[in-house]
């Protein structure tokens, strides 16, 4: 007797379902998209309970034809294609999407399109149409999805708890408001308005309106064209870099992904300029559709690029592009401006409601007050009728960043060619130009200087070497002395020609002609420490870290006041730089203080 079992369809339909419709954030997102592709300027989004009681999404687009609503929640339904795949356009497969969450949940449909005068109301439960009538309703969608996973008890019982799931829908709906910040949208959770999105086009201010202003520092806009590949967005000044990003967000062709590529052509970029990696960045890219497959994941959240390697070259291009032009730079004009134990202050713009809710990375920015109104409980083209009201009346005028200031590379041959006024602390030299005083740091400035310029000589394979006339014996713990001879190979491309000795004694017989007046055995520890956290001096990271290494021991050091010409000698080199605004490990190079800053402490103005 056999054991293979040919599945019923309803069971069938359910696992096709269970791809989709992983929890009640997937849910959100199926129904957003649906709500884009329906050519929509405004859409509002309900939950209740972190979606097990409700989820409502109410939009303003085209609506559904009375005749097309039969087929709506059949799979494989759909008006986004015919029956070719290989350039999609569209977010989603609306039959697909409403099919896969009607298998699991119970739904109320309100739609009307702008030549009906009456919309169409219809009930569903587990895809099969229960009820149909018609309603007064505004144009466009509304649906309503209660009681999900229902019928699946073990999928329901493994739902996350509401403050988790909370997040996880806020996240969704955030990111895909900024991926088409042109949309206003309106996130409700329990009667509470979250955000709401002013639908003005503006990445930057429907950025600040999901994430908060503080989370918007130190961000720079960034624009990049080389076909087939244009990027806009925005990317996060070196200073402004935090241990764990708050958000890392790539939209492609108006759809926000996740890719693992690109976050790391972005690292890349970053590593090799600044020494730092986890940057935060949201990066929107625009690519032929033939140049990006869609398919390859149910909820479509990853891609497939064709010739990935290409695209991941071209955004590590641009963000270095971006860097090397401009910095955001901490600034202040008032004493005020400075609390004593942080240094820095700017006001957030996160609301309360959001706080508990949000993951730990966003939490504590601080508060704004909800200015948007809380909704009853409304009927669902009650709520489509408010779909044009509140939206955001903020600028980015109003969300602009006080105490930060933009800097351009140019900056640099223009203080070249001011008079250097001093030096404060034997390390900072000061020049004034027009209403800013500018302090350098010169051993930062230096820094800079020499790791690019010992990283293009390793790049051209020509570093100048030392042979020693005496070899110089290291003594070094037993994993940092193993960790030496392991990566022997790749330090000689550095200039350093090492061997294991005896013991734990590592032999030097060479070094890089730069390094021909310094304590070697303490650069050779300091070198295995490097390895020892990298892991290797084989990948970037550590093999940048052993160079900047090498350009710290060597640049002028803190105490040593340059001359005036030598600081503006400094300054040209630095405008030659891939990177003039940071040190190789982060740090700024510049920093600037206002007139107004000096006149308020002596009180010329108040």
């Amino acid at each position: 007797m056999g054991i293979i079992n040919i599945l019923s369809k309803e069971t069938v339909n359910k696992i096709a379902a269970g791809e989709v419709v992983a929890d009640a954030s997937s849910v959100v997102k199926e129904l957003m998209e649906n709500s884009i592709d329906a050519g929509s300027t405004s859409v509002r989004v309900k939950i209740s309970q972190a979606g097990k009681k409700l989820i409502e999404v109410a939009d303003n687009g085209s609506g559904i034809f009375t005749d097309d609503i039969p087929k709506v929640f059949l799979r494989n339904a759909t008006s986004k294609i015919r029956d070719d795949i290989s350039a999609i356009s569209s977010l989603g497969f609306r039959g697909e999407a409403l099919a896969s969450i009607a298998q699991v949940s119970r739904i109320t449909l309100i739609t009307r399109t702008s030549d009906s005068e009456l919309g169409t109301s219809v009930e569903a439960e587990e895809a099969r149409i229960v009820s149909e009538k018609a309603v007064s309703a505004n144009r466009g969608t509304t649906i309503r999805v209660t009681d999900l996973f229902y019928n699946l008890p073990a999928r329901k019982k493994h739902i996350s708890e509401d403050n988790t799931a909370a997040a996880q829908i806020i996240d969704t709906v955030g990111k895909i408001a900024i991926s088409r910040p042109d949309i206003s949208v309106t996130l409700i959770n329990d009667n509470k308005t979250v955000f709401t999105t002013p639908g003005d086009g503006s990445l930057k201010n429907a950025a600040v309106c999901v994430y908060g202003r503080d989370a918007l520092r130190g961000m720079m806009e960034m624009e990049f064209t080389d076909d087939p590949l244009y990027i806009s967005g925005l990317i996060v000044s070196p200073a402004f870099i935090k241990d764990r990003p708050s958000y890392r967000i790539v939209i492609l062709n108006g759809r926000y992904i996740e890719s693992v590529s690109v976050n790391r052509a972005v690292d890349s970029a970053y590593n090799e300029l600044t020494g730092k990696s986890s940057a935060q960045f949201i990066l929107n890219m625009t690519l032929p559709y033939s140049m990006v497959d869609v398919n390859i994941h149910p909820a479509k959240k990853n891609v497939r690029f064709m010739n990935e390697s290409l695209i991941c070259m071209l955004v590590k291009q641009g963000v270095k592009d971006c860097l090397a032009s401009q910095i955001e730079i901490k600034t202040h004009s008032s004493p005020d401006d400075i609390p004593e134990e942080e240094g820095w202050h700017s006001e957030a713009m996160v609301f309360d409601s959001l706080r508990e809710y949000m993951p730990a990375a966003y939490r504590d920015y601080g508060t704004v007050k909800d200015n948007a109104p809380s909704y009853s409980d409304a009927s669902a083209y009650q709520i489509s009728d408010m779909l044009t009201v509140d939206r955001s009346s903020k600028t980015e005028t109003e969300i602009g960043k006080p105490d930060t200031a933009v800097l351009n590379k140019d900056i640099l041959l223009k203080l070249s060619n001011m008079e250097v006024i001093g030096n404060a602390f034997g390390l900072y030299a000061l020049i004034e130009y027009g209403d800013d005083l500018y302090a350098m740091d010169t051993h930062a400035a230096h820094e800079r200087v020499l790791y690019e310029k010992y990283l293009k000589a390793f790049n051209s394979h020509s570093i100048a070497v030392q042979e020693l006339m005496t070899p110089v014996y290291v003594e070094l713990s037993p994993k940092r002395c193993a960790l030496i001879t392991a990566n022997a190979d790749q330090l000689g491309e550095l200039g350093f020609g090492v061997e294991e000795y005896s013991g734990n004694c590592i032999l030097v017989r060479s070094i890089p002609m730069y390094l021909n007046d310094k304590d070697i055995a303490e650069i050779i520890r300091q070198i295995s420490g490097e390895i020892e956290s990298f892991g290797s001096s084989t990948d970037l990271a550590g093999r940048n870290a052993l160079l900047i290494r090498c350009a710290c021991h060597d640049a002028v050091r803190g105490r040593e006041n340059i001359s005036g010409e030598e600081s503006r000698y400094l300054l040209r080199q630095l405008y030659e730089t891939d990177m003039p605004f940071t040190c190789p490990h982060g740090r700024p190079i510049l920093g600037k203080i206002s007139e107004k800053y000096f006149m308020k402490v002596f009180e010329r103005i108040k």
